[in-house]
């Protein structure tokens, strides 16, 4: 008996611990679907207790808040990571950090850091990009608010663990998980507010949420005590309209759920496709109209891609387009907007040392990867021409909104 009292009380502690997080996660998972239907983002999450995403269009900027985490066992540290994507081109490979003593020691034996020219930045920051020249002119770039080393270096200064990563776009982490939606938003605003510093463009106003505190519970009016109850007056039955008064019970109707939609490039051409004219003389006096095939559609203008980088498209119904779109192979028109190294996991080793060419199809944002042998071809492209590619899409991605595409 004596022996299997320990194991009880370990069984009892690990339940309550087991217990204590998943209430702890459950707060956590209601706290972000509150933040997400106050500032207008999507949500995701893999499970009732698994970490929660935050996506979408805040203040006129694509952001996203997540989780981040550092290090393993004893030494294991969890943030919320705070990120804004950059409106324009910025330098390739820029990556900015607060440069703390290993970046000192660095740069003593002789470390790369490209310095801007200003001792303020360049003694405060460790600056890395592909090409140091126009690193240093967006440094130097003026803004509404002031020059953009500025906004840099006063962004930067928000946290030891904050990032400008041209791949990322802003990055602040936040130690710890947020309490409420007021602190998640605040976080959220002091990005948002850099970033339009360092762009110099203005950003939106924004949802108004009360900073740091809970609404009070509305208090209901007692009821009248001359009205519904008096404890003097004697008891009597209840009284009930006869039932010629009483209004008719109607059911209510059954809930129809909604069917799974199929996209087909033929429906979204009837969409598309402009209302038939009505007849100048009755239907009945003119012979039926021979059955058409649909018109081809010319290279590039697939409404699919059209679809997919539509914003009001819901997280499912785009996962099912990509789902159709990954087992076809497209014919587009691509108007270039750049190109820059690729980046990615799993790729082939051709792929890994390629380019990718960033453009539209359309209204579709896209990067396609092309094979390291085609790197001179991309470089020379200038930003307007065109170029009519076979490819297949591979993925979308949601932060920078444009679909991955992969030459067929």
């Amino acid at each position: 008996m004596e022996a299997i009292f320990p194991m009880v009380f370990m069984i009892g502690v690990f339940g309550l611990i087991v217990w204590w997080g998943m209430s702890q996660a459950k707060k956590r998972n209601a706290m972000y679907a509150q933040a997400a239907a106050q500032l207008g983002l999507e949500i995701f999450s893999q499970s009732s207790y698994g970490h929660p995403k935050l996506s979408g269009i805040y203040r006129g900027f694509m952001v996203n808040v997540d989780i981040e985490v550092h290090g393993s066992g004893k030494h294991k540290t969890t943030y919320t990571r705070f990120r804004v994507a950059f409106p324009d081109r910025v330098p390739s490979g820029l990556n900015v950090t607060k440069e703390g003593l290993g970046g000192k020691i660095g740069k003593f034996f002789g470390g790369q850091d490209i310095q801007v020219g200003d001792p303020t930045l360049d003694n405060a920051l460790l600056i890395k990009g592909d090409d140091p020249a126009q690193v240093v002119a967006f440094f130097n770039k003026r803004t509404p608010k002031g020059r953009v080393g500025d906004g840099i270096l006063s962004f930067i200064g928000q946290g030891a663990q904050s990032r400008l990563n041209e791949r990322e776009g802003a990055v602040t982490l936040v130690l710890g998980y947020m309490k409420n939606t007021a602190q998640l938003q605040n976080h959220l605003d002091n990005v948002v507010d850099h970033m339009a510093w360092i762009s110099g463009q203005a950003a939106d106003s924004g949802p108004v949420v009360q900073p740091w505190e809970t609404p009070a519970p509305e208090k209901k009016p007692a009821p009248a005590k001359d009205i519904f109850f008096d404890p003097d007056a004697p008891a009597k039955p209840a009284e009930l309209p006869p039932p010629s008064e009483l209004p008719p019970v109607i059911p209510p109707a059954p809930e129809k759920k909604p069917e799974k939609v199929r996209w087909d490039i033929t429906d979204l051409q009837k969409d598309s496709a402009p209302a038939p004219q009505p007849a100048s003389q009755p239907a009945a006096s003119q012979p039926a109209p021979a059955p058409t095939k649909a018109a081809p559609q010319p290279s590039g203008t697939d409404p699919r891609l059209e679809k997919l980088a539509e914003r009001s498209l819901g997280y499912r119904q785009r996962s099912e387009l990509l789902e159709q779109l990954e087992t076809e192979t497209l014919q587009v028109q691509v108007v270039v907007e750049g190109s820059e190294r690729t980046r990615g996991v799993g790729l082939s080793d051709d792929l890994r040392e390629g380019m990718t060419l960033l453009g539209k199809v359309g209204a579709c944002a896209v990067a396609v990867r092309f094979p390291e042998s085609r790197n001179a071809e991309l470089q020379s492209l200038s930003p307007g021409s065109s170029m009519s590619l076979r490819v297949r899409v591979v993925d979308w991605d949601n932060f920078y909104r444009r679909a991955t595409m992969e030459l067929a």
